[in-house]
């Protein structure tokens, strides 16, 4: 039996992961458990349904023929079918406080990436 905690801390993991790869398929339907058949132990599937990231529908020609700010649009436009807005049990208050932190992080991954690439 998995416990409420791990299945949410694995939830948020996941929403994560699935915004750095940009999954936009991830629902209910698609999330799975494992169990041994000897020892009865269940656990998260590790990885579960993430055919719609990275972008699989364009073919090598299309991405030749991106430029960098076409790029930085497929990066950006990106979207969950979970929202902070969306979920209700958490105050307004908190939602404001956890999209500013969420654009402090990811200017912050940004200003790094932006200082590692200009090394390359």
């Amino acid at each position: 039996m998995i416990d409420s905690h791990t299945v949410v801390r694995n939830f948020w993991d996941m929403f994560i992961v699935d915004a750095l790869i940009g999954n936009t398929d991830r629902h209910n339907g698609n999330w799975e458990f494992l169990e041994n058949k000897i020892s009865r132990n269940v656990s998260i599937a590790p990885i579960y349904d993430c055919g719609s990231c990275l972008n699989p529908m364009l073919e090598d020609n299309q991405i030749d023929a991106l430029d960098e700010k076409e790029i930085e649009n497929l990066a950006i436009n990106c979207y969950s079918c979970f929202t902070i807005d969306g979920i209700d049990c958490i105050s307004n208050n908190r939602k404001c406080f956890y999209k500013i932190v969420i654009e402090n992080r990811y200017n912050i991954i940004k200003k790094v990436y932006n200082e590692l690439v200009g090394e390359m």
